[in-house]
């Protein structure tokens, strides 16, 4: 018992609920809502990536280490452009940013009905002057942006952030027990789903990241999602993670299907792998193609950019 408890893998910890990562790119729908929300993103807002982008004195990089060249919102979505989403995150901000993420519960409990539950964290300049006793930087708004800087999240919470943009701005109290009776059939408690939040954002707004997700799988970073005959929507992530041992990816998938009226959320992260493009979608389309019973061989994939 000791040899387990002691593992320092912690095999005891369900890792959905009670283990926290950064997002990654997984985060990026949030931003792309926030800057529309807030007016600072627009459709064919484009940037030059070069592969970097400097922030004060600081280089702050692109997962393309070559540069995606010029990129305008769809496309800096599909491929996962980090520098995009520099530029138009500190132009959104961190409160618009903060704003989208708690609607969308990060930083929150989801008030599953099982287990205990970590609530995750959406930093903030408050926090930071109260926990690190420094101030906000610029470059903290550009790192959030892309999902990493302090932002942490649970499993459950970005599979129900999928949801929740998937269906449109409702995000729903998950739970696991339906019905509870008694032996002889009797019912003693039937679960109702509740409605937790419903997001300010806009419609069209949130129409637009669903639209965004689509193309991720469609012909983006996410094409190895692709199931044949359902249309998947989704974003990969990878954030970068350092341990004793050297750094580790954690790798993401968050998606949704079928895009038209989704009936399944999905999370998919690795705790090391090589990116969400070519270890976490793989698995997020075997979980898909299993559930709807389809053909999970994606043929004409080609190359899949790694994020």
């Amino acid at each position: 018992v000791n040899a387990v408890l002691q593992n320092p893998l912690s095999p005891m910890l369900n890792r959905a609920l009670g283990a926290r990562y950064p997002p990654g790119s997984t985060f990026k729908p949030v931003t792309l809502l926030a800057g529309l929300e807030a007016g600072t993103i627009h459709l064919n807002d484009s940037a030059v990536c070069t592969g970097a982008l400097q922030i004060g004195n600081r280089s702050f990089r692109c997962h393309s280490k070559a540069g995606h060249g010029k990129m305008e919102a769809m496309a800096a979505m599909e491929q996962s452009c980090d520098v995009w989403f520099y530029q138009e995150g500190m132009q959104t901000g961190v409160d618009a940013i903060s704003k989208v993420a708690n609607e969308l519960g990060l930083g929150s409990p989801t008030g599953i009905d099982f287990g205990s539950e970590r609530q995750g964290l959406v930093p903030t300049p408050e926090w930071k002057q109260a926990n690190r006793q420094e101030r906000w930087w610029n470059g903290d708004t550009a790192q959030l942006s892309i999902g990493q800087s302090f932002l942490l999240a649970t499993p459950l919470q970005m599979a129900n952030l999928a949801a929740t943009l998937g269906n449109g701005g409702t995000r729903w109290r998950p739970y696991i027990v339906k019905r509870i009776t008694e032996a002889h059939g009797a019912v003693v408690e039937e679960k109702q789903p509740q409605v937790a939040a419903r997001l300010s954002a806009q419609p069209g707004n949130i129409e637009i990241v669903r639209q965004s997700m689509r193309g991720v799988v469609a012909h983006g970073t996410g094409r190895l999602a692709a199931v044949s005959g359902l249309s998947v929507a989704g974003k990969t992530g990878t954030a970068e993670f350092q341990t004793t041992a050297g750094r580790i990816n954690r790798v993401w998938f968050i998606g949704f299907a079928p895009y038209e009226q989704p009936t399944v959320a999905v999370a998919v992260v690795i705790e090391d792998g090589e990116s969400g493009s070519h270890t976490a979608a793989p698995v997020a389309q075997q979980i898909f193609a299993g559930i709807f019973q389809k053909n999970a061989e994606v043929t004409g994939a080609g190359n899949v950019y790694a994020d």
